[in-house]
């Protein structure tokens, strides 16, 4: 029935009053909260604010009224309005003198709030600074990184106030100064001076952080970084030498300096962090550190000078050459020509060994050298010989023979040094031959004795006789020695119980902690610690224990041991004797209050074990369901331990403990509460009724109310394993409610909120109901997104009619979100008409008065969740936004960016700065590069080409980005790219994720990425060539192997191109150039695969490998290629007879019928998209 004219303007008419209606009575709502946010107590103020928080855009009318509850008398209500104020974001700014008043308040929960409302709305930088300042004077931990964050975002205008900061005396707020200078990078110049005189004070943390900061500051450091290696105080030079290493390639100019360092008698104090617990540095093949380290980081400009110099006549210039070198390491593999002469000259051999040690497996083509070298009389040249032998074996298979020969005659060797690097240079081969060793067991030198003890255990033998002798090494009369030979002996074939309760006797604590630590394996339990050598789980049977007469006293006997980690492993032995449970358990039950946390855990688990007849050990486990240690993760699991071995002594006793860990759910010791979640969430089934019950009970004290729905936010174990049928039991009518007043309440914690958000989403199977709620949650009430994971949920599908709404909110941020969740990967979205009615309204978001949407809507257009058909109107929509070249996002905004461009997936959540803040054209840019392979996408050409001239460089990167992804179609571009290959230093002091400066992120970027885009077009760019080959003498590593990728896919147009790329291939000094040439080649045709097999009679054997890797690929060439695989085949180098074999096999299947693959399949999966 069709309706006429009349009645369908009636119906408009209507619709448009009933919505003006239902607007109204919106805004009265906000209003009328406003007047009430001054009446009743805290609680009911607090709860007005989580109401406004939920209208959104509505409330910025309201502001004023929000601002005036920054002064409440109750902290709770200040930081609250803070949170709220920040939600809303840049359209708060009215409020933003009220927030700078609060940086000074007395409660440190309020003071963060405020200053994280600030960093989204604008105040006026100078009292901004001043106020900042001041609470950090007051409390420098109170705003830690939001201070960095706040005061950074003001600009070049706080240097001064930062560089006043480092002459402070208290160390946070000289780091608060120095983290500041480090974020605003090249700009802070000017305090280069006070941050090198930093490099005096005694604070390890100070100086590295002052070297980051330094190597930020870019080239106008690099006079000060050079002249302070020659400072008196060698804390100076240590921060000048971190600094330079920091810079890496771009401190090339202070080469000459570093090496004249290198002689320094006295060297420079390295600020970085020491090594972690546990490491223990090998003396022979030390970590880089100061001027070494630093010209190692420069790269191959470095190495060619040291290289150099070891042609001098002066050893004083040798050797600290050859020291540093060494510390290239593998990369110093060009100087291996030079170090192999160097083995034969006179007063430089030792040294020469040493370095090629320390360069490894690439320096083996000397090691026909180094054998005659370990034979030496010299015994100095033949331990370090002996060493950078054991270095040059592939780790996996036998080295020659007449290398393994060199390695076992040393073992006889007259000198214990020389035995002792045979001993460890075998080891390093994985060649363990237990009767050459077998002798060292009793060899007159202590050391020699330990390391063949160590090498022998590695084995893992099964020669009794060799087990024997090991055992025999237990009472050798070297301490160390004897606790190897323990060691080896206890994890080795497994040993005696007798003989390791007999070693419980000994006098020595280690050794006594050893024996325990094995006797506690008992199967088939898994261990909640884990000492040394311990594995997770058990391997001794139970039933070992009960065939020893008096084992059970042997164990109970060390209860008493002063040794902790002795009395830790008995009680856990202790387990695998229940029949003497009427004896332990008394002893157990003391062994609970053990001033040794670790020992604690271990009686009650072991109680647990015992089961029934540990009864009279309950009232105890339960007087320890709250003990938690030290707080450490493994003792917080303590409590999950006592109440298991509560259910399973005695199942009628476990619901008080189970009533005991819902009190500490609300324990005001936040690792007391995260022990009980951990405890609950492990007996989560049984306490279900319990939980659910404290939910509905009107009666109950609402903080415990609150703290088991925030156990339930944080469980994970909600869901049956399909993921999707929430556990039986559940009954989320009642739980849901509890969870979703968490999520929109304002006095919680975000993270708190964020886990009730997805819990609720992953309990609420309707996809409209999970849908809405993420848009109120994220949209409306803005609660703040650290990532994109956090904003999505793989078990629950969208609703895109719901979604579809959002897109035509009237609210922003709702607007916002919606258009974020369009854009999920397209498996967790459905398609069809409500997709193509959702295209339209993503497009049509292109044209949002808010920046924010408009970015929103780009980048989800750029994930491609649009119709084919749709795809014309949105280039043009993305050419109108790339046309403009001034809007940016609003300071104070949030947005994803791709900051990956090879994987094109959205990365973290960034806030636009005052500074900083990306203008729309580059997300415009980003997302044109989804439509690559259309035709019409060419028409974006011109706008793209306007974009190469902005003078933002993330503009710039993004529209080169795209005009590679157009391949031959972007011929127009082809002049404009090849100037790109010259662009200076951009991105020069951008930092990675962690804030540090990186030699991809920290200059390059648009060459890298100007240098694939050329090799992208292809022919049409053969003209860019001879720019492609200076280009691979950039100065950023990088770009350098960018360029030679690019090389090689313009081979085929170019002649001069595989001529480049073959001399790269020659050039040892710089081997990441070198290997993206060799890749190159392999793709360049016949010219280039003529080249690479050429290179597999190369006498460097590393470039030899790399060319038969590369010639895998070489499917048309299979003729030519195969007889010399074949040949290189029989080398006596294992990698390259491995890498030839796998190349050989690889051809030969693509000859086989139906081994071809398809070009046209091959192709796209090599297409960067």
């Amino acid at each position: 029935m069709s309706r006429s004219p009349f009645c369908i303007i009636v119906l408009a008419v209507l619709t448009v009053v009933a919505t003006r209606g239902r607007l109204a009575a919106d805004d009265a709502e906000p209003s009328r909260l406003a007047e009430a946010l001054s009446k009743g107590d805290a609680g009911a103020r607090l709860g007005t604010l989580s109401q406004i928080a939920r209208f959104g855009h509505l409330a910025i009318p309201i502001v004023p009224h929000v601002a005036r509850r920054l002064s409440d008398a109750d902290p709770r209500v200040r930081a609250a309005a803070a949170k709220l104020l920040r939600q809303i974001g840049p359209d708060a700014s009215a409020a933003s003198g009220a927030l700078l008043a609060r940086l000074d308040d007395p409660d440190r929960r309020v003071r963060v709030e405020a200053a994280r409302a600030l960093g989204r709305i604008p105040a006026e930088p100078s009292r901004l600074t001043r106020l900042v300042i001041d609470a950090a004077r007051k409390d420098p931990e109170g705003l830690s990184d939001v201070a960095v964050d706040l005061l950074a975002d003001v600009g070049t205008e706080v240097v001064p106030t930062a560089q006043a900061l480092l002459a402070e005396k208290d160390t946070a707020l000289i780091l608060l100064g120095i983290k500041v200078l480090q974020r605003i990078g090249p700009a802070a110049a000017p305090a280069v001076g006070s941050l090198t005189e930093v490099g005096r004070r005694p604070e390890r943390v100070v100086r590295e952080q002052a070297a980051w900061a330094l190597a930020r500051c870019g080239p106008a450091a690099l006079a000060p970084l050079t002249a302070a290696l020659r400072d008196r105080d060698p804390r100076v030079r240590g921060v000048a030498a971190r600094g330079l290493e920091l810079m890496a390639f771009r401190a090339a100019e202070a080469i000459p300096a570093l090496i004249d360092a290198l002689g320094d008698p006295v060297p420079p104090d390295d600020p970085r962090p020491p090594p972690v617990d546990g490491f223990e540095e090998d003396p022979d093949f030390p970590l880089p550190r100061g001027c070494q380290a630093a010209l190692a980081a420069i790269g191959p400009p470095a190495l060619r000078v040291l290289v150099a110099r070891l042609e001098s006549n002066e050893p004083r210039e040798r050797l600290p050459a050859m020291e540093a070198i060494g510390a290239f390491g593998p990369a110093g593999r060009g100087a291996v020509p030079a170090l192999g002469h160097l083995l034969v000259k006179p007063g430089t051999r030792v040294e020469a060994a040493a370095t090629l040690g320390r360069i490894g497996f690439p320096a083996r083509a000397v090691v026909p050298r180094l054998i005659p070298a370990a034979k030496n009389r010299d015994p100095m040249l033949r331990r370090r010989a002996l060493l950078a032998l054991g270095q040059m074996a592939s780790g996996t298979e036998p080295p020659g023979e007449a290398h393994r020969q060199a390695m076992l005659g040393a073992l006889a060797d007259a000198d214990a040094r020389v035995r002792l690097a045979a001993v460890r240079a075998l080891n390093h081969v994985s060649l363990i031959p237990p009767k050459e060793l077998l002798p060292l067991l009793t060899d007159p030198d202590s050391e020699v004795r330990r390391a063949a003890v160590q090498a022998l255990r590695a084995g893992r033998n099964e020669d009794a006789s060799m087990v024997r002798q090991m055992q025999d090494r237990g009472d050798d009369p070297d301490r160390r020695v004897r606790k190897a030979a323990v060691v080896a002996w206890l994890w080795g074939p497994r040993p005696e119980l007798r003989d390791m309760l007999a070693r419980l006797d000994s006098v020595e604590p280690e050794i006594r902690g050893e024996v325990a630590s094995r006797l506690a394996q008992i199967e088939p339990f898994e261990l909640p610690c884990f000492p040394p050598y311990q594995p997770t789980r058990g391997d001794l049977p139970a039933s070992l224990f009960s065939r020893v007469n008096g084992a059970g006293d042997a164990l109970r006997a060390r209860l008493q041991d002063p040794n902790r980690r002795v009395r830790t492993g008995v009680v856990y032995a202790l387990s695998a004797l229940p029949n003497e449970a009427a004896v332990t358990v008394p002893m157990l039950i003391d062994r609970l209050g053990d001033p040794a946390p670790l020992v604690r855990l271990a009686a009650a688990t072991v109680l647990g074990r015992l089961g029934p007849a540990a009864r009279d050990a309950v009232p105890a486990l339960l007087a320890h369901v709250d003990d938690v240690g030290d707080g450490s993760d493994l003792m917080l699991t303590l409590p999950r331990h006592a109440t298991s071995s509560i259910a399973a002594i005695r199942p009628e006793e476990a619901s008080r403990a189970y009533a005991r860990l819902i009190d500490l759910l609300v324990d005001p010791r936040p690792h007391v509460r995260r022990a009980a979640q951990w405890a609950v969430n492990s007996h989560l089934r049984p306490m279900m009724g319990m939980l659910l019950a404290v939910l509905e009970d009107p009666q109950a004290v609402p903080s415990r109310r609150r703290g088991v729905a925030r156990f339930f936010a944080y469980s994970d174990g909600l869901l049956e394993q399909d993921g999707s049928t929430p556990i039986r039991d559940l009954r989320t009518d009642r739980l849901l409610p509890a969870l979703r007043e968490i999520v929109f309440d304002l006095d919680e914690e975000d993270d708190e909120r964020r886990q009730a958000l997805a819990r609720v989403r992953e309990l609420t199977t309707q996809p409209e109901a999970s849908t809405r709620l993420v848009l109120d949650a994220f949209g409306r009430a803005r609660i703040r997104l650290p990532d994109l994971s956090s904003l999505l949920n793989p078990r629950r599908a969208l609703s895109l009619a719901t979604l579809d709404e959002g897109l035509r909110d009237p609210d922003p941020a709702v607007r916002t979100i919606a258009a974020y969740l369009v854009g999920v990967p397209a498996e967790q979205a459905p398609g069809g008409d409500e997709r193509r009615r959702v295209g339209d309204d993503l497009i049509a978001l292109l044209d949002d008065p808010d920046p924010q949407v408009r970015w929103a809507a780009a980048l989800s257009i750029s994930l491609r969740n649009i119709e084919p058909e749709q795809a014309h109107r949105a280039i043009d929509r993305l050419r109108a936004v790339l046309r403009d070249g001034t809007t940016r996002l609003r300071p104070g905004s949030w947005y994803f960016t791709i900051q990956d461009l090879a994987e094109r997936l959205p990365d973290e959540i960034r806030i636009a700065g005052r500074a900083d803040s990306p203008k729309l054209r580059c997300v415009a840019a980003t997302a044109l590069y989804e439509f690559w392979e259309l035709g019409e996408v060419t028409s974006s050409i011109p706008e793209l080409l306007a974009a190469l001239k902005d003078g933002d460089p993330l503009a710039r990167l993004s529209a080169v980005h795209t005009l590679g992804a157009f391949e031959g179609k972007a011929q127009p571009a082809v002049a404009a790219l090849n100037g790109c290959l010259a662009e200076p230093g951009d991105f020069m002091g951008c930092p990675n994720e962690e804030g540090e400066p990186t030699e991809e992120f920290d200059g390059g970027l648009i060459r890298k990425w100007s240098a694939w885009a050329l090799g992208e077009i292809g022919e049409p760019a053969r003209s860019a060539v001879p720019s492609l080959i200076r280009t691979m003498d950039d100065p950023n590593p990088v770009v350098r192997e960018a360029a030679a990728e690019a090389l090689g896919k313009l081979a085929p147009f170019n002649v001069a191109a595989p001529t480049a790329l073959t001399r790269a291939l020659h050039d040892r000094f710089d081997p990441r150039r070198l290997e993206a040439a060799v890749t190159a080649l392999a793709g360049a045709g016949s010219a280039g695969i003529a080249v690479l097999v050429g290179e597999l009679r190369s006498d460097d054997p590393e470039t030899c490998v790399l060319a038969a890797n590369a010639l895998l690929q070489a499917t048309d060439e299979a003729a030519t290629v195969l007889p010399a695989l074949r040949i290189a085949a029989d080398s006596e180098d294992f990698a390259l007879r491995e890498a030839a074999d796998r190349a050989i096999k690889q051809l030969k299947d693509e000859e086989k019928p139906g081994g071809p693959r398809n070009d046209d399949e091959d192709r796209l999966k090599e297409e960067p998209r």
